[in-house]
């Protein structure tokens, strides 16, 4: 089953509709609020914090759609990620790049998009694509970045770390805040999937399945959420390699494991991310030594039977 406001999709239903689980979502109603009023509560925040910088003022916008928005469940879902965010903050983005493309950048903008349309170049200006830090969140988790920018806000004197400190503190806390709530509106369908998102809300994650919750949960939160790009993924296999061998010493199959390899990359292919979504596989390390392991070998095999 499908738990949604209004109706429950049945299992044949959602196998079926897999393609559109970014197209066909039932928002849970009494979860959050409804388009027009996080619209209303949107320009609310933006009101309250009209004098503060474009990064505060987005921390705090951001933070009001984690802790505000409606969220959706599935049932049939691995990894539970949805926000129902309107593009809100997508679009006060671009209200910020359109300032400074026709503001500050405007004659080096008007140079560069001459140049290309003469054929000298393809490009522009861009301020969206970032390549996370996703060792860092695996090791400390979303609620230990937390705590270092807490920690690091209590020492800093300097106003300028102060403001980067305490966007990061609003950042964090809110997304702590999103995954415990939306766990409370999972458990009473998927048990497992609220304790996992429970999971990496209060601690690092210690699984595979755990670890690729955490890092769907960022990628969701900064690409559909926040207007990010990400990317790259990073090198999945060496990033996940000791999870996938700690799991493997407790137990867990490799059908299990394989399951979860496959959900995560199919979900990445069915958001229809713009200009697809990169990962590396294999290679060597900083010393030289090669990295390619059983895991870079199972995620090629699982992309490949998608």
């Amino acid at each position: 089953d499908l738990a949604c406001g209004g109706r429950i999709r049945d299992k044949k239903e959602a196998v079926n509709g897999y393609d559109a689980e970014y197209t066909d979502v039932r928002w849970l109603d009494d979860t959050g609020l409804g388009p027009a009023a996080l619209a209303s509560g949107f320009e609310a925040v933006l009101r309250e914090h009209a004098g503060a910088s474009t990064a505060v003022q987005k921390a705090n916008l951001f933070a009001f759609l984690c802790r505000r928005a409606r969220v959706a469940v599935d049932a049939h879902d691995r990894f539970q990620d949805k926000l129902n965010h309107g593009d809100l903050l997508r679009r006060f983005n671009w209200s910020k790049y359109r300032e400074v493309r026709n503001g500050a950048m405007q004659a080096l903008a008007d140079e560069s998009d001459a140049a290309w349309e003469e054929g000298y170049w393809t490009g522009h200006e861009d301020f969206g694509h970032v390549c996370p830090g996703w060792i860092r969140l695996l090791d400390k988790g979303f609620s230990g970045i937390l705590a270092d920018a807490q920690a690091r806000l209590a020492s800093c004197t300097d106003p300028a770390r102060r403001e980067f400190y305490e966007t990061v503190r609003i950042t964090y806390a809110a997304i702590v805040d999103y995954l415990n709530r939306l766990a409370d509106a999972v458990e009473p369908v998927v048990a497992d999937s609220a304790a996992v998102l429970r999971a990496i809300a209060a601690r690092p994650p210690e699984t595979t399945r755990e670890a690729l919750q955490a890092l769907y949960s960022f990628f969701a939160l900064h690409e559909f959420v926040s207007g990010g790009r990400d990317r790259t993924m990073g090198r999945l296999d060496k990033t996940l390699y000791r999870f996938y061998q700690a799991d493997l010493a407790r137990g867990v199959g490799e059908a299990e494991l394989r399951e979860s390899i496959r959900f995560f990359l199919y979900k990445i292919w069915v958001a229809r991310v713009p200009f697809d979504q990169p990962i590396a596989l294999g290679g060597m390390d900083s010393g030289g030594a090669e990295v390619t392991n059983d895991l870079s070998r199972m995620i090629i095999e699982e992309y490949d039977g998608l």
